[in-house]
This record gives C-alpha cells, sequence and structure tokens, in this order.
C-alpha cells in the first residue's frame, strides 16, 4: 500500500514542477515580446519625427519662411526669362510718348 501512496505524491510533484517550468517559460516570453513591443514603438517615434520634420520643411517655404540655405534661383521671383515680378495682377500698363 505504500507503493500506491507514493505514486499520486510523484505524479503531484512533476505537476507542479511542469507548471512552475511553464510559468517561466511564459513569463520569458512576455520579457521577450515587450521588449519587442518597446523597440516598436522606438521605431515609430523615429519615423514620425522625421517625418514631421520633412513634412514642416515641405510647409513652411509656402508661408514665406525661409529654411535653410539659398534656396534655388527660379523661386525668389524671377520669371522665366529672368524678369523680376513684384506681385499684383502680372498686367503691364504700356505709357506712349506724348500723351
Amino acid at each position: 500500500m505504500s507503493d500506491q501512496q507514493v505514486a499520486p505524491a510523484q505524479s503531484a510533484v512533476v505537476a507542479n514542477a511542469t507548471q512552475a517550468l511553464a510559468i517561466k517559460e511564459l513569463g520569458d516570453e512576455i520579457g521577450g515580446i515587450k521588449k519587442q513591443f518597446k523597440a516598436l514603438w522606438i521605431a515609430v517615434g523615429v519615423i514620425g519625427t522625421i517625418t514631421l520634420i520633412l513634412a514642416i520643411l515641405t510647409i513652411l517655404p509656402r508661408f514665406g519662411v525661409r529654411v535653410g540655405g539659398t534656396g534655388f534661383p527660379g523661386r525668389q521671383g524671377a520669371g522665366m526669362n529672368g524678369q523680376q515680378f513684384n506681385g499684383g495682377t502680372g498686367t503691364q500698363q504700356q505709357t506712349t510718348p506724348g500723351q
């Protein structure tokens, strides 16, 4: 009868050990997933920051803010043939001598 009582005790010990090992492995997996999740958020933050900076550098010149460098000469008000435009309606008034 003592052999019959030892078997259930050993199976309970084995079950507890198996459960403890499974919990430890699950904790390790969760730790790995947390690290991956943190790395993902860091990557999203870096890409978002770069995108925001590029968007600002693209939009600011449209509002007249000069951003770095001298820019292109064609974007400083010169026309295709080198004429300078001063805004306005774009029409020219002709003047004739003697009038």
